[in-house]
């Protein structure tokens, strides 16, 4: 490292570097984020795909490689899959079919897939549990922006078990990360616009 940046790496230490200067709080970010780098995978569970090296078939985007925030960030939503999926908790979330298994996460950066059972005990507990972690992450969860999507439940229970979350009820077909997500087999002309714009951008 040289000579400039650990006399900076100095006055930074003591308190006397102006952060409000963009280019010094850039280089702080890029040290960071380098020192980073190399904790990240072994910290965030493997469900988490978004801006970890390697775990992305977009290696998760320049900005990864270029600023901390993305780490930091993924480093706290990771923390709500492990409070999600913990088996030790006093009442842990159960798979949908499979009684010794957690129930599945999918996370990719701020993206967060939960499945559950429709039951108003599970549910009322992954409120409980979502709350937790805001109140430890010093977040907000909207739920009104979240979706409660049932699958093969009553109307009247999906109704009630929504109302439990604070979350509107959607129905499939969805779009997660820009591709339908349904609960049963789509033609493959639902496809056909994803389709166009990728081959919008491969060099003829």
């Amino acid at each position: 490292m040289g000579d400039t940046v650990l006399a900076w790496l100095s006055f930074f230490h003591d308190g006397i570097v102006d952060l409000a200067r963009v280019n010094q709080a850039h280089l702080t970010a890029k040290i960071l984020t380098n020192r980073l780098q190399s904790v990240v995978p072994a910290l965030i569970s493997d469900y988490q795909i978004g801006f970890v090296m390697g775990r992305s078939i977009t290696d998760n985007f320049l900005l990864a490689t270029e600023l901390v925030y993305p780490y930091l960030f993924i480093i706290v939503t990771d923390l709500l899959h492990r409070m999600l999926v913990d088996p030790c908790g006093d009442e842990p979330l159960l798979h949908p079919l499979i009684d010794d298994l957690p129930c599945p996460v999918i996370q990719y950066a701020d993206d967060t897939l939960v499945l559950v059972r429709a039951e108003k005990g599970q549910v009322r507990r992954l409120k409980q549990l979502c709350n937790s972690f805001a109140t430890a992450a010093g977040l907000a969860i909207n739920y009104h922006k979240s979706m409660f999507v049932p699958v093969h439940v009553a109307a009247t229970s999906a109704d009630a078990l929504a109302g439990i979350l604070g979350c509107p009820v959607a129905t499939f077909p969805q779009s997660y990360l820009s591709l339908p997500l349904s609960d049963k087999k789509l033609p493959t002309s639902v496809l056909d616009a994803f389709a166009i714009r990728v081959e919008c951008c491969i060099p003829s």
